[in-house]
């Protein structure tokens, strides 16, 4: 919502928040290597509930569980999805959109909308190619400015279009409640912060943002 994309770090704060909400929990390994020598940290996702228990969740968050147990696994390394898990963020970040959507925070999703305008810059520039080779034999203009102008009016439609994502009224409120809890922890000071996250259920709930 902020941003206006779905990067990993809002993936791996969603996978924190599923943690903290009890779908599995997350285990940190120590692994030994080259007969003892180093050691290195590992991550290990255990799946806590059954399927059957992720309809309360939204299609997203299913499909992000999904991600992480494949089939009836009910356990998986960080290390074994660094190959795999890449498949299913398209998936993902589509589900995320539509949410987004469906909870009133955008009237068109911001990367369809994106899109179109890209699309329009790209045939703007590409039209000033066939426009260019008839206008020098019908008016004897020369084509490089033509098209050079061509590629800067493209160039100036891709840059607002990429600024054209709007959210609704209600997005816009809840994005500034977002940025102004993102501010809260680097600005406040410790010991006022110490005393406001006073015990681990409420540091649990903060730890995914």
């Amino acid at each position: 919502l902020v941003d206006q994309r779905p990067d990993m770090r809002d993936l791996t704060a969603a996978i924190v928040d599923l943690a903290v909400r009890g779908y599995l929990r997350i285990e940190e390994r120590e692994e030994k290597k080259l007969l003892g020598l180093l050691t290195d940290r590992e991550y290990v996702f255990h799946r806590v509930k059954d399927r059957s228990a992720w309809l309360d969740l939204t299609y997203h968050e299913r499909r992000l569980l999904g991600g992480l147990f494949e089939g009836d696994a009910a356990t998986t390394k960080l290390a074994d999805l660094r190959n795999e898990f890449y498949r299913n963020l398209p998936a993902i970040k589509d589900a995320v959109f539509d949410h987004l959507v469906k909870l009133g925070l955008y009237a068109s999703r911001p990367d369809k909308v994106r899109a179109r305008w890209l699309v329009g810059a790209g045939a703007l520039a590409a039209l000033q190619v066939p426009i260019a080779a008839i206008l020098p034999v019908k008016f004897g203009i020369v084509p490089l400015p033509f098209i050079l102008g061509g590629v800067a009016s493209a160039a100036i439609v891709a840059f607002f279009g990429w600024h054209m994502p709007a959210r609704t009224i209600k997005g816009a409120r809840l994005a500034e409640q977002v940025k102004g809890f993102a501010e809260f922890p680097q600005r406040v000071e410790k010991d006022r912060f110490e005393r406001v996250v006073k015990t681990p259920e409420m540091f649990e709930r903060y730890l995914p943002y």
